[in-house]
């Protein structure tokens, strides 16, 4: 019986597969626009685009399997770790097009968005935290129940209720928590 050869593009090669096509597309971009503030922007739509497209391929993998069962949404919830990590990378791309741009165009960077506070480095530590777990040497580390906990529970319910308590987004009555 033969055994069936193993696709190039799955697990870990298929971060380097995608690692390599992210920096050749964002070396096509700063190759056309320059390496200034148009090529900084570009990239950052660029790599926003890929990002949003991995990210919804990850997010989507097991629903896509329930629905639609075919090779695509299979090979998708095989490698749905992958896509994630792919993700980050294509986010790691994004956050060093946007320091560039803040470097580049500090005036206009910091008059539109209004500074780099709290709000804008939890998320970039948190896919930072989430992208450390998703290798083979640091998951053992954490059971599925502790990742549930640190990433999910505390963000969504104790965060989330006190912030937007501090930004007088929501009344105090909106934010408690009904049992």
């Amino acid at each position: 019986m033969s055994v069936p050869a193993k696709n190039h593009l799955e697990g870990w090669p298929f971060v380097g597969v995608m690692t390599v096509v992210l920096l050749a597309m964002t070396i096509l971009v700063l190759a056309s626009l320059g390496l200034n503030v148009d090529g900084a922007g570009g990239v950052i739509r660029a790599t926003a685009r890929t990002s949003v497209i991995l990210f919804c391929a990850a997010f989507t993998a097991s629903s896509l399997v329930r629905l639609w069962k075919s090779p695509a949404s299979r090979w998708m919830i095989r490698n749905r770790r992958y896509l994630g990590v792919s993700f980050g990378v294509s986010h790691a791309i994004h956050y060093c097009a946007v320091a560039a741009y803040a470097v580049l165009a500090p005036d206009t960077f910091f008059s539109a968005d209004g500074g780099f506070g709290p709000e804008k480095i939890v998320p970039i530590v948190m896919l930072a935290l989430l992208i450390a777990t998703s290798f083979d040497r640091t998951r053992p580390q954490c059971s599925e129940d502790e990742l549930g906990k640190r990433f999910t529970g505390p963000v969504r319910i104790s965060s989330g209720r006190r912030f937007l308590q501090r930004m007088g987004s929501a009344p105090r009555e909106a934010c408690s928590i009904r049992r």
